[in-house]
């Protein structure tokens, strides 16, 4: 490589793999720094760098190649560097069509994360079809583990298994003072004599080893590891784990119930939330704070019969959801809390084919009510319909990987009149009614930033008695620009281009008001009662 001189980003050069590589060569592209005040540039140079990575392949007669997913780690949003690289090599194909000795791309990342983007953007490109995960992968996710082997070499080898990662795990009969590497298992006063196993090795390592351990000034508490040297025992190190104690089956249990999440009695009630966070609260007003808390907060149960609300950003995604739930558990045990009631996060309850209107409790959620719209609230409904919010979410990934960023989202108001609600709660929003109170920006459905304009008598108007509702929507906004009266569809992002706009607004620098051109775009999320 250092007869190539330097390279710059988007260069590629090929070499041979030698070591232990299963591959005949390595290709080794310099992946651009993603670069926000010129990303059109870092495209450029990432595109070039796959481009030229499949050709220097072709060049040298491979017929098959794998890629990760390049400049994954040099600032560049997933989603954009995902669609990029897909993009790059279907150009490549194109250009080729049908003279490319390559016959295999496989798109390869050992982050779940990274996987799933290059999995969408594929799909996006090339539709199902074009997706085929390794055998590797299939055979992973259809079969089972491989059953517990005795070895035959090793008569104290009581067998072994292979997990679906290929680690092989090994069940030995011997003593545990006598191994290469030690595991030890202490509890939270971190004194090495007391159980069995630790006893052992403290008895072959001597009493340096409980002199380590104590100068690590560790805190005890269960989970913790701590490394020391292995002293006169056969290993280097030994990895102390703090344990707890056994309490004959009485620990931990989980049980999936169906019911009132609100009526449950257990220290915590996980309640998912949105992304932004508030506990202001009025005689007739319900408001939310205008900064986003990124993660959780716990706050007091109101009238729940729990000790703590633990507030988090509901989320979608598995690998989110995953990471969502472990924090939450962190927390409770963090704050010594002993049992925590969890709703099913992410599911929206997709697994109800109805629509569900559910009163909202306002301890319990929070809504983004202008503190200065001054409304007399008479019921807050959370609307639950699964066909909207799966078009919603379908609508909304397409959105991140064609915009290459995921603030796509907000939360905007909607007033409308009573005879409209059945309609609005079953099928959603329909932008063939527009021009019925006012289409100055477009031919489609208006969203307000401000309850307030929502609330007026023109867009909410009163019922018999004087009600009025109004709904507070997720609507996807996406990339926008400044409407004009009559159009049915939005802009193009460019003369050349197109990729059109998502949305458009009153006011591009400072947008009151939003306008939508696909119904699938908005979800009725809370329909709002008031005077």
């Amino acid at each position: 490589m250092n007869l190539k001189g330097q390279l710059k980003p988007g260069d590629c050069v090929i070499t041979g793999a030698g070591g232990q590589l299963c591959c005949q060569k390595v290709i080794h592209a310099v992946g651009p720094q993603f670069d926000q005040g010129n990303p059109q540039k870092a495209l450029a140079q990432l595109k070039r760098a796959v481009k030229g990575s499949l050709e220097l392949a072709e060049t040298h007669g491979c017929i098959s190649v794998a890629l990760p997913a390049i400049s994954r780690s040099q600032g560049f949003p997933l989603s954009l560097c995902a669609t990029t690289i897909i993009k790059a090599v279907k150009e490549h194909c194109d250009d080729k069509y049908g003279d490319n000795t390559l016959k295999k791309i496989h798109f390869v990342n050992n982050d779940d994360s990274a996987v799933q983007a290059m999995d969408m953007a594929v799909r996006q490109e090339y539709g199902n079809h074009g997706v085929s995960h390794s055998q590797q992968t299939l055979a992973n996710k259809d079969t089972k583990s491989p059953p517990v082997k005795r070895a035959k070499s090793d008569s104290m080898c009581l067998g072994q298994v292979q997990t679906k990662e290929g680690m092989v795990i090994t069940v030995t009969k011997g003593n545990i003072e006598n191994a290469t590497v030690t595991v030890n298992t202490v509890f939270e006063d971190l004194t090495l004599t007391k159980g069995a196993v630790s006893n052992a090795i403290f008895r072959v390592a001597g009493p340096k080893l409980q002199q380590l351990v104590t100068a690590k000034n560790a805190n005890g508490k269960v989970g913790e590891v701590i490394v020391t040297d292995g002293c006169q025992l056969k290993s280097k190190q030994v990895f102390h784990a703090i344990t707890p104690h056994w309490d004959n089956g009485q620990g931990a249990a989980e049980k999936v119930v169906t019911g009132d999440i609100t009526k449950e009695t257990t220290d915590v009630i996980v309640n998912s939330s949105n992304e932004g966070f508030s506990l202001k609260s009025g005689k007739t007003v319900y408001c939310i704070c205008a900064q986003p808390h990124p993660g959780m907060i716990m706050t007091q149960p109101g009238n729940l019969k729990c000790k703590k609300i633990l507030h988090l950003a509901g989320q979608t995604d598995i690998v989110k959801i995953n990471k969502v739930v472990k924090e939450a558990l962190q927390m409770c045990v963090t704050n010594s809390y002993t049992s925590v009631s969890f709703p099913a996060i992410g599911t929206g309850e997709l697994h109800r084919e109805n629509v569900m209107f559910i009163i909202v409790n306002p301890e319990f959620e929070y809504l983004d009510i202008d503190p200065q719209t001054h409304l007399t609230i008479i019921k807050i409904e959370r609307i639950q319909n699964p066909v909207l919010w799966k078009s919603l979410q379908l609508r909304k990934r397409d959105m991140e990987l064609r915009n290459g960023h995921q603030n796509n989202e907000k939360r905007l108001f909607h007033g409308t009149c009573h005879d409209t609600v059945a309609y609005i709660n079953n099928h959603g929003f329909n932008r063939s009614y527009a021009g019925k109170n006012a289409a100055c920006y477009g031919n489609g459905t208006y969203f307000a930033v401000n309850a307030s304009y929502s609330a007026s008598n023109t867009y909410s108007k009163p019922n018999q008695n004087g009600e009025k509702c109004m709904y507070l929507c997720r609507v996807l906004t996406g990339d926008f620009t400044l409407g004009q009266q009559n159009m049915i569809v939005p802009p193009a992002k460019g003369a050349v281009s197109v990729q059109k706009y998502d949305s458009v607004v009153d006011n591009v620098a400072r947008p009151s008001m939003y306008v939508i051109f696909h119904d699938t775009q908005a979800y009725p999320e809370y329909l709002i009662t008031f005077k």
